[in-house]
């Protein structure tokens, strides 16, 4: 004979189980867009970015935004930055932001920002780090690799010259596509290579 016991057990299980299945189903996604109310006065976004203390960082056509959870902060020439026209943000290792614009790249935080010396004064695109600190900047003519060099600053050079968008970083590997198809950069072999079996090598110099 099964116990009463036994059988309560049983029906307390059941009940829970259908409460959170209920709870988890009965969830409801909610959405809210941000505009001039909440201080951010250009609704072209070309960017968005979290930041490590949890600011929201937006990047327009005319200026950088932060949203503290309240409002939007403009921030612009006066800010130091090179050019209103933002492209793309990253988050460096040591916290500070860097923001590529349409007349070059600089890096800061909200006391303010400084152009970084990348060689090049041409319109930047996507920005981003790799697991060893590494820079990475696309721009028409190509992929910018910033190495630093221990005080402060970075050193740069191309790794990979022509058109190249779509820049995505994972660990120590570098992916992005040129001239149709995906390629892979990484230090962990000789020479960059296609994400597909069949592929060619590069120039000596870096990838052309």
């Amino acid at each position: 004979m099964i116990s009463s016991v036994y059988i309560r057990s049983v029906v307390a299980c059941a009940t829970l189980a259908f409460v959170c299945f209920t709870n988890l189903t009965g969830q409801r996604q909610t959405f809210r867009q941000y505009g001039s109310q909440e201080g951010l006065t250009n609704l072209t976004v070309s960017d968005v970015l979290q930041d490590r203390t949890g600011f929201i960082w937006v990047g327009t056509e005319n200026g950088l935004f932060r949203y503290d959870g309240g409002s939007f902060r403009h921030f612009g020439h006066e800010d130091g930055l090179p050019s209103t026209e933002v492209r793309g943000l990253a988050q460096a290792p040591d916290g500070s932001l860097w923001v590529a614009t349409s007349d070059g790249v600089a890096r800061g935080s909200a006391r303010g920002f400084k152009l970084v010396a990348t060689g090049t004064a041409e319109s930047a695109g996507t920005v981003a780090f790799d697991g060893m600190g590494r820079a990475y900047l696309t721009y028409p003519f190509g992929i910018v690799r910033g190495v630093p060099n221990g005080a402060g600053s970075y050193l740069f050079h191309t790794v990979v010259s022509g058109t190249s968008y779509g820049l995505s970083v994972d660990g120590e590997d570098v992916w992005f596509v040129k001239n149709g198809d995906v390629w892979r950069l990484s230090l962990r072999i000789s020479w960059s290579e296609w994400a597909r079996p069949t592929g060619c090598r590069p120039t000596l110099g870096g990838l052309s």
